[in-house]
């Protein structure tokens, strides 16, 4: 699926014309300026609509905020692969750095801890599809498993959160793809060193 460097292909997520218009303006706004200052007459005089048109397609602009951020993050998850951290993690640190104004805005205002469960749960979800190709075919424990997953998971997360509160201060790529190359085997190698019973 191709994504915008601006934002996700809205219309590749079922959103009517009119909706596509009303998100689009209010991704548009948040590129501008702070989440907590943009207003439904901001929204519908960017777009061109009218008031009640607003309301007929979402109930305020929280609904519209979760529902925008729930396609970002499917995005994200679209353009992710696999096989490798490198595969999983570079496509959502280029995102990230290209819609960086818009993800500063969110995370500095009253939505900050509903933005961050959901980087969480999206985190978690391609961490654990990673986690599952390194250790395919290997006879590795649930629990196991789940501890692999639970050290990549925190360990992106971190960063990112740290990049954010860094105010967005270094390149996440950059940071991102020298972590991956730290890091480049260490899940795999763990499970096989486990399976062959060695300890370091």
């Amino acid at each position: 699926m191709k994504e915008s460097a601006a934002h996700p292909a809205w219309e590749e997520y079922g959103l009517s014309r009119t909706e596509c218009a009303i998100v689009d303006a209010f991704w548009s706004l948040l590129e501008e300026k702070p989440y907590g200052s943009i207003t439904v007459r901001d929204i519908v005089s960017r777009c061109r609509i009218h008031r009640n048109t607003f309301y007929y397609h979402f109930q305020d602009v929280p609904a519209l905020l979760d529902m925008t951020l729930r396609i970002w993050a499917d995005s994200l998850v679209g353009q992710a692969r696999f096989d490798t951290a490198a595969d999983c993690v570079l496509p959502v640190a280029r995102c990230a750095m290209e819609q960086r104004r818009v993800l500063d805005h969110i995370y500095r205002s009253e939505r900050r801890d509903e933005f961050v469960a959901l980087i969480e749960r999206t985190n978690r979800y391609i961490v654990t599809r990673h986690i599952e190709a390194a250790t395919r075919g290997l006879r590795i424990s649930q629990q196991d498993k789940a501890l692999l997953i639970l050290y990549y998971k925190s360990t992106f997360q971190g960063v990112v959160l740290d990049w954010l509160n860094a105010d967005m201060a270094y390149d996440l790529v950059d940071t991102a793809a020298r972590l991956c190359t730290l890091l480049d085997g260490t899940g795999r190698n763990a499970v096989l060193r486990l399976l062959d019973g060695k300890t370091e």
